[in-house]
């Protein structure tokens, strides 16, 4: 029993560092790019383009074309993509 409790006791403190991390991230898009340039997710050399991108899309409020989808695969390594 101590055992489910231990493992009860562990998950819960995943779920609330998750809660903290999102609410740490929260949705913008040049926060959310550097965190994921700062974990080797993306690469640094595409902040200036999002950054480009996002002053755009606030800018003047004219529609632009939705941008392209991206599917993150978690077996890909930051090394693999250049």
């Amino acid at each position: 029993m101590d055992t489910i409790r231990q493992r009860s006791a562990i998950i819960a403190g995943w779920r609330e560092e998750l809660r903290e991390l999102a609410a740490s991230l929260e949705d913008d898009t040049l926060t959310v790019a550097s965190h994921a340039s700062a974990h080797g997710w993306i690469r640094a050399a595409m902040l200036p383009e999002i950054r480009g991108e996002k002053l755009a899309d606030e800018g003047d409020g004219a529609r632009r074309a939705p941008a392209p989808t991206v599917v993150v695969d978690q077996d890909v390594g930051a090394g693999d993509l250049e």
